[in-house]
């Protein structure tokens, strides 16, 4: 009987078949890889905040906790923002002259961050 295939088709099946193991293997480590990196789980990134805030003025000077403001810091993968209420806890007593100026750099803030997403 004749032959079907060519003497080298079980060669090129074997060299097929190991390309095919050797491109899974590398697909799932470099997906491994790729999931485990700071690009993805975000480690290290720094976020612009909103309003200008000194973390070392309100945690390092007046040691205040960080649980205070960011309640869920616990349970969460991210701190968040606190909401206004916890901010007006405090900063209600302070003297109308400096509610005042803080409420108008807020406002420009506000502005100048408008003017730069238009």
């Amino acid at each position: 009987m004749a032959q079907l295939f060519p003497r080298s088709a079980d060669m090129w099946l074997r060299l097929v078949l190991l390309l095919l193991f050797l491109g899974l293997v590398g697909g799932f480590v470099a997906f491994v890889i790729l999931s485990r990196s700071s690009y993805v789980t975000g480690v290290g990134l720094t976020v612009d905040q909103p309003v200008p805030f000194s973390h070392e003025h309100h945690a390092g000077a007046l040691q205040i906790d960080c649980r205070y403001c960011h309640d869920n810091v616990e349970t969460s993968a991210v701190a968040g923002l606190p909401p206004t209420h916890t901010c007006m806890s405090c900063h209600s007593q302070l003297d109308h002259h400096r509610a005042s100026a803080l409420t108008a750099s807020h406002i420009e803030l506000v502005i100048a961050m408008e003017a730069e997403a238009i």
